[in-house]
């Protein structure tokens, strides 16, 4: 009858801290989130103001990045074709 009552008590135990893991996982996910989602969130509004711009039949400038790839890395042109 002890080894039941023992058996028990440590499954309730590791019930117990089963729980606390959970709470800290969301809690680290809620705090990552609420850090993170602003930068998230200004990435899809880019994103959406691009495909705005493309259905009024602005297109997106193009990239100012160009790369000459017979120059040193990082491949970028002196100037600019």
């Amino acid at each position: 009858m002890v080894n039941a009552k023992k058996s028990i008590k440590q499954k309730d135990q590791a019930l117990v801290e089963y729980a606390f893991l959970l709470v800290l996982v969301c809690s680290m996910l809620l705090a990552t989130l609420a850090l993170v989602g602003p930068s998230i969130g200004n990435v899809f509004s880019q994103i959406s103001d691009e495909f705005d711009s493309a259905a009024q039949g602005h297109p997106t400038p193009e990239p100012t990045i160009h790369l000459c790839l017979d120059q040193p890395p990082p491949h970028t042109c002196p100037t600019q074709p």
